[in-house]
Formats: C-alpha cells, sequence, structure tokens
C-alpha cells in the first residue's frame, strides 16, 4: 500500500518544512533583536542626537550634490510642516512643500525638498530687529542683572520695630501684648 518511495518523499518534505522554520524563526529573531537594540537606542538622548545628526549629514550630503556649502558652518536644519501659511508671510517659501528642508546658515538659507531631489530656493539671512527697537530713537538700556535693593518706606519701618517688639518682649518673659 505505501510504497517507500512515497515515505522518503514525505520525510524529505518534512524536513524541508522544518528547515525552512528554522530559517524563518532565526530571521525573525534577529530582526526582532535589531528593532529592540535600535528602540533602546533611540530612548536615550545620546541615541537622538546620533540619529539627529545622521539624517542631518545625509540632507547636507544631498544638497552638497547640488550646490557648494560653507564648509566651516554647521546649519541649523528644520522640517517645513505648514509650507502654506509660510508661502503667505515671506514670498521665500513659494514653491515649497511640507516636509522640504530648511537649511540656514550663517548669511544664507537654502529650502531643500528630499522628496523631489532639488533645491527649492536659496536667499540671504535677513536679521530684522524688532519694531519697538526699530522705531525707537534711542538704543536700548541694558537691564540690571542683579535685583534692586528694598528700600523699607515709613509703614514697613514701623511693622519692623513692632516685630522687634514682640520678639523682645517674648524673650524676657514679660508680655506686652494682651
Amino acid at each position: 500500500m505505501n510504497n517507500p518511495p512515497t515515505k522518503h518523499l514525505l520525510a524529505a518534505l518534512l524536513l524541508v518544512l522544518c528547515a525552512c522554520l528554522v530559517v524563518a524563526f532565526t530571521w525573525l529573531f534577529v530582526n526582532y533583536k535589531q528593532a529592540t537594540a535600535q528602540v533602546a537606542l533611540l530612548s536615550t538622548p545620546e541615541g537622538q542626537m546620533q540619529l539627529q545628526e545622521e539624517e542631518v549629514s545625509e540632507i547636507l550630503a544631498a544638497v552638497s550634490g547640488h550646490m557648494l556649502l560653507p564648509a566651516e558652518q554647521n546649519p541649523v536644519v528644520a522640517t517645513i510642516v505648514n509650507a502654506e501659511s509660510l508661502a503667505t508671510e515671506q514670498a521665500f517659501y513659494a514653491n515649497a512643500e511640507d516636509g522640504d528642508m530648511l537649511l540656514v546658515y550663517q548669511e544664507k538659507a537654502i529650502i531643500y525638498s528630499p522628496t523631489r531631489d532639488l533645491i527649492v530656493n536659496v536667499g540671504p539671512v535677513l536679521i530684522e530687529p524688532p519694531a519697538e527697537q526699530a522705531n525707537a530713537q534711542t538704543p536700548p538700556v541694558p537691564t540690571r542683572t542683579a535685583p534692586a535693593p528694598v528700600v523699607p518706606t515709613s509703614d514697613d519701618a514701623q511693622d519692623t520695630q513692632d516685630e522687634e517688639t514682640d520678639v523682645v518682649s517674648e524673650g524676657d518673659g514679660a508680655n506686652t501684648e494682651e
């Protein structure tokens, strides 16, 4: 009824199935361990800084393929979140899209689109003084760093004397307040 080639074929099929399961389990276990290690790394401030540095270096490498960047400066890198409202406020953001990257150097700003792999805009960095300082005719007076001394008023001096009297009268055993 059961001929020997069928038994050997069934045994070989089970052996291959077991080997596939062992390989699949090993692959899943290794990936699980790598994911766990990645989560542990990213849950630390050092890991987050490392990830940010890697992302910034990837962006700089992509942008430097399109234009020369200042080598001696590290830019401030930000992700554009609401491009439409930024475009209404400043024409610099007119062709920017959500997810584009803004690189700000000391003298210029660059909008780079990683999804389109192109430089959207480049412009100078202009720092405008606040409206209060721009309209003022005199330069602003620096504020004190130390707090000003408190000078007691005549009412405060009277209260202080009353407190001292209370303390002295309690100390010598006499009761002046009744």
